[in-house]
């Protein structure tokens, strides 16, 4: 997957490796029964999942406040006034 075409992409790029990462696990758990397979995942997938979760809310945090910097910037001038 090129991910890089404007330039670099860090944050891409490590969400891509934590989700390949994911597809990783899935395969060598393919073959195992259901409740193995589901400890296993437990194990193994559950932190990665979280971590993945807590960088998205992260970065979409900081997205969220770059698309609405404008407006953060305008509520600041007007309170400079009062």
């Amino acid at each position: 997957m090129e991910i890089t075409r404007n330039g670099p992409a860090p944050i891409a790029e490590d969400g891509v490796k934590r989700i390949s990462e994911l597809y990783r696990i899935e395969a060598a758990l393919r073959c195992l029964e259901p409740q193995v397979r589901l400890a296993r995942r437990q194990r193994r997938s559950a932190p990665l999942v979280a971590d993945i979760q807590a960088c998205l809310l992260t970065f979409s945090v900081e997205v969220f406040a770059v698309a609405h910097w404008p407006q953060c910037r305008h509520a600041l001038s007007d309170l400079m006034r009062t």
